[in-house]
């Protein structure tokens, strides 16, 4: 009985931690984010970020970190989200943090993501001094590994020199809330909203580990 006891106990106490979706509402907020020149994850080729969002009508930038769960409910539903506006003018660019860029690769192709990514650290050493870590903490994010974290913005407001790219952005410190953000893709896009988001169908999550869902349940990053 003792036992059983001290064994309710300590899933009563991991609740909270594992029980924690994060969903985070998106804020504009000041956070001077810089142009950058990041290796693409799938070719190696340099790719500038002025450059890739050239031309598009809305931009989503996600860093995200392989092995955190809060991403992994994220991506499909990005991925919808760019099946669905991409050719509209969407843009999505993840940025690859904390791991080696081989399990970046496996990651995507395991969560079937075809919008591009690029990688800015590969170590998890740099969880502190990353540029994400700067940025994150700016805004008020303080979280431990800070992923999914994003940067909304349309290109006609960024700055087209210099090497402050926009100095304020939409931020949203972990999980989208999908209305919120399909609304937000949708003006952008100058698309009327009709309140609806992505299909409960869309919004599930593909496997992603030996064909195994990824659990509701994750422990915040």
């Amino acid at each position: 009985m003792r036992a059983f006891l001290l064994t309710a106990a300590v899933l009563f106490l991991l609740v909270p931690t594992f029980g924690q979706n994060e969903s985070a509402p998106m804020q504009e907020k000041e956070v001077n984010y810089k142009n950058w020149t990041y290796k693409n994850l799938r070719t190696g080729e340099n790719a500038e970020l002025r450059s890739m969002i050239a031309g598009k009508k809305a931009v989503m930038l996600v860093y995200y970190a392989p092995f955190c769960l809060n991403w992994r409910h994220d991506a499909p539903i990005l991925q919808s989200l760019y099946d669905k506006y991409g050719p509209q003018g969407l843009e999505i660019i993840a940025i690859g943090l904390y791991d080696p860029a081989a399990a970046m690769r496996r990651n995507l192709d395991q969560l079937k993501i075809t919008f591009p990514a690029v990688i800015e650290s590969e170590s998890r050493a740099d969880r502190t001094s990353s540029q994400h870590y700067i940025y994150r903490r700016s805004v008020g994010d303080n979280r431990s590994w800070g992923t999914p974290w994003y940067v909304l913005f349309s290109p006609n407001e960024a700055e087209k020199t210099g090497d402050v790219l926009l100095k304020k952005a939409n931020i949203v410190n972990g999980e989208i809330i999908l209305e919120e953000v399909e609304n937000y893709i949708r003006g952008k896009l100058a698309i009327k909203t009709s309140g609806q988001a992505v299909s409960a169908r869309e919004k599930e999550i593909e496997p992603c580990d030996e064909g195994k869902k990824v659990p509701e349940l994750r422990k915040p990053c």
